[in-house]
């Protein structure tokens, strides 16, 4: 999953409309940027921004997602656009009150999901679908996301006190190298059902009793003189079918014979 661009509308202290394209100078120029600037100055609202449109939730705001709108304003709205295995798509969350005023009361939260290039919607609300349909594009949860890619305000620490499990289980979908464990699985499987089939076959030859060397010779011996009276009878049964044909044409020589007198 990568993060193509980011605009939201009234989020926390970020009045207004802004937008942020990491597919745009100066962000093509170098592989690595820092956000930063002073306490207050919004820089965990560009985080939220990005969570909020994904997942419709904000760690800041776990209790209550509707403090993420900038206070006497009347609507607000997160909006990323992402890849996955070259598409692009859309997510957007929105919050509105009543009449777009900033005095009027909550609306329900929306969210959509959508082509990022057709602009045609794949999913929109409830919330709950459209956050399973992200989770099934980009392999992370919410709190998988939040412990691997969103480490925001000193959130690193969430991830070095995950058990060695789910550090394992979050790298794997980080590096899309799940398959390697699905190929060691598969792998050890096999080996454990060969294993147990030698197991078996050993323990069928342990049931089987050995012959001494007096009985192995014994056996040679009358192998062998069955395979002398075998040829022998091969003989024999060459020279009988001779015979017979002999016999054969003799009789029919004799039926001809009787034909020519009468």
């Amino acid at each position: 999953m990568k993060i193509i661009s980011i605009s939201f509308l009234n989020l926390n202290s970020l009045k207004g409309k802004h937008e942020i394209h990491f597919d745009k100078p100066p962000f093509t120029e170098s592989g690595l940027f820092a956000i930063t600037g002073p306490t207050g100055a919004g820089k965990t609202t560009i985080l939220d921004a990005i969570t909020v449109a994904l997942y419709g939730k904000v760690h800041r705001h776990n209790k209550d997602v509707f403090e993420i709108m900038t206070r006497h304003t009347g609507e607000s709205y997160a909006e990323v656009e992402f890849e996955v295995k070259d598409k692009l798509y859309r997510s957007r969350w929105s919050l509105r009150r009543s009449r777009g005023k900033a005095d009027g009361q909550l609306q329900t939260p929306r969210m959509e999901l959508s082509d990022a290039l057709t602009g045609a919607i794949i999913i929109e609300h409830p919330l709950n679908e459209v956050r399973e349909a992200i989770v099934a594009l980009c392999g992370l949860d919410y709190n998988q996301f939040l412990r691997s890619v969103m480490l925001s305000q000193g959130d690193f620490t969430r991830f070095l006190k995950a058990d060695e499990n789910e550090r394992s289980e979050l790298l794997e979908k980080i590096t899309d190298t799940g398959i390697y464990s699905e190929i060691s699985m598969a792998a050890y499987e096999k080996a454990r059902m060969e294993r147990t089939q030698l197991e078996l076959l050993s323990a069928k030859l342990n049931d089987v009793p050995l012959l001494t060397a007096e009985e192995r010779l014994a056996y040679t011996q009358e192998l062998a003189g069955l395979l002398t009276t075998e040829t022998v009878i091969r003989k024999q049964e060459v020279e009988l079918r001779l015979k017979l044909e002999w016999l054969s044409n003799l009789d029919r020589l004799e039926q001809r014979k009787q034909e020519l007198l009468e």
